[in-house]
C-alpha cells in the first residue's frame, strides 16, 4: 500500500513497512526500466527503488537525496563529467541543488532512497546584502560563488591542494571532502549577505571548469577596507588570467562597496603573487613580522602591499 500524505508540519507516528506489499510502479529510463516501491508522509518521501540491467535515467536530476546501495552496484554521474560506482553497503548524500547527476548501471541495483524538504539547502537573506557583480573577459567569467558550485570548488581545491596548502591553509583544511566543501561555500554565500566577505570564482567559459578564486575578506566598514586573496589552477597560472580578473573587483571595491582601500599580505617568498599585485599597482607599504602562519605551523613575515581609492569616501 502507498500511506497517506499527512501535512509536512504532522509528526510521523511509529509505522511499519513490509515492503513486499508496497505496489511498485514502472519507470522507463533512457535505456532499460526501473521499479519504485514509495511511502509518503507529507513532503518526505522514502522509497525502495530497482533497476533493471543496463539501466540508465532519462534526466539530470538536482533533487536532494539520501541513497543507500542494498544490492548489486550502480554509478552516480555527474553533469560536469565526475562518477562515482556505489557498491552494496555503501551510500552517498547531497542537498536540494548542489548536484546535477543521474544512475546508471549495467547488471542492475536496489536502493533506499529518502529525500524531502528537509534536504533543501536555502539561500538565507540580509535587508542588505554585498551588491552582486558578474563580468565577462577574454573567454572568462568572473562571478560570486554560489550554493550549487560546492563540488566544483572542492575540485580546484583538491587538484591544487598541495600547491594551495602553504598559503591558504584555511581553504585547504576546510575543503578536504566534498561534504566540507558545502559547508564552506554555504558559510561564504551567508558572508556576503550579512557584508562581511564574498568570494568570487573564474570559470573558463570554452569547458565551464572552474579554474581560480579570489576572495575579498574581512571587510572593516568603519575604515572601509578589505583584504583580497586569490589563487588559480596550475593549468592557468602565468596566463595574465588573476591580473584581470583583480582588475575587476578593485573596481568593484571601490565604485559598488565605496571602500577606501584594498590590501594583501603576501608571502615575500611567493614571487608570482607579488608579481600580481605590482602589476594590480599595488604598492608596497611594509613587511608584517611574523603575522602568518602556514599550513606547516610556521609564523612567517608578510608583506604588506595596499591600493587607495583615487576618490576618497568620507
Amino acid at each position: 500500500m502507498i500511506a497517506s500524505p499527512h501535512p509536512s508540519s504532522f509528526p510521523i507516528p511509529f509505522d511499519v513497512t513490509l515492503w513486499s506489499e508496497v505496489h511498485a510502479t514502472e519507470h522507463l529510463g533512457e535505456t532499460g526500466t526501473s521499479w519504485w516501491k514509495t511511502i509518503q508522509y507529507g513532503d518526505l518521501r522514502i522509497r525502495v527503488v530497482e533497476y533493471s540491467k543496463n539501466y540508465k535515467a532519462d534526466h539530470w536530476c538536482q533533487k536532494g537525496h539520501i541513497v543507500y546501495c542494498l544490492e548489486g552496484e550502480f554509478t552516480s554521474e555527474e553533469e560536469g563529467g565526475k562518477s562515482v560506482v556505489l557498491k552494496k553497503g555503501m551510500s552517498y548524500q547531497v542537498s536540494d541543488n548542489l548536484s546535477s547527476h543521474r544512475s546508471s548501471t549495467h547488471e542492475g541495483a536496489t536502493l533506499f532512497i529518502v529525500d524531502g524538504a528537509f534536504l533543501a539547502a536555502e539561500k538565507k537573506t540580509d535587508s542588505n546584502p554585498l551588491p552582486d557583480f558578474q563580468t565577462t573577459f577574454d573567454s572568462f567569467t568572473l562571478r560570486p560563488i554560489g550554493l550549487a558550485d560546492a563540488l566544483a570548488y572542492f575540485a580546484l581545491v583538491d587538484e591544487n591542494r598541495k600547491r594551495i596548502s602553504t598559503f591558504f591553509p584555511g581553504t585547504a583544511n576546510s575543503n578536504k571532502s566534498a561534504a566540507e566543501s558545502v559547508a564552506f561555500v554555504n558559510q561564504k554565500v551567508e558572508s556576503a549577505h550579512h557584508r562581511k566577505a564574498m568570494l568570487f570564482v573564474i570559470l573558463d567559459n570554452a569547458t565551464g571548469k572552474m579554474i581560480g578564486s579570489v576572495s575579498l575578506k574581512d571587510i572593516d566598514w568603519n575604515t572601509p577596507k578589505c583584504e583580497l586573496g586569490f589563487f588559480i589552477d596550475a593549468a592557468y597560472e602565468g596566463k595574465g588570467i588573476i591580473s584581470k580578473a583583480l582588475f575587476f573587483l578593485v573596481k568593484y571595491c571601490f565604485e559598488y562597496l565605496k571602500l577606501n582601500k584594498v590590501f594583501m599580505r603576501i608571502a615575500g617568498s611567493n614571487a608570482p603573487s607579488r608579481k600580481v599585485a605590482e602589476k594590480c599597482q599595488f604598492q608596497e607599504e611594509g613587511i608584517l613580522k611574523r603575522d602568518f602562519k602556514t599550513h606547516e605551523g610556521r609564523l612567517i613575515d608578510v608583506i604588506y602591499y595596499g591600493r587607495l581609492n583615487p576618490y576618497p569616501v568620507l
